[in-house]
């Protein structure tokens, strides 16, 4: 389990060290976005009470970022896209890694 820490851990640090907005780091957002996800199918598989915010986070985040890769946008909003997604991403993750670490810690208590 605490697999899922790691990954969220790694995603944290991805995500920070995510540049400004240019078409190579709007992809990369894209590929981070998917990675996330996949942890996330799996936190929700194990409480989606606890993790349904985080699956509407990455609904929201995937339809603004396949605004951003098309071309029906000016540039100045492709960049808002890119920053408002890159915070909310970062922020839904360390969100994920206290909420799961919260979950550990109840689930000790209720089994202990």
């Amino acid at each position: 389990m605490s697999g899922y820490i790691t990954e969220l851990n790694e995603l944290k640090v991805l995500f920070n060290d995510l540049g400004n907005y240019s078409v190579t780091n709007a992809y990369m957002l894209q590929i981070l976005l998917e990675r996330y996800d996949g942890v996330v199918e799996q936190l929700f598989s194990i409480s989606d009470k606890i993790f349904k915010h985080s699956v509407e986070t990455i609904a929201e985040a995937e339809t603004d970022i396949d605004l951003m890769l098309s071309d029906k946008m000016p540039s100045f909003k492709k960049k808002m896209l890119f920053e408002k997604n890159k915070m909310k991403l970062r922020v839904a993750v360390n969100t994920d890694i206290s909420r799961y670490e919260h979950y550990k810690i109840i689930e000790q208590i209720i089994y202990n």
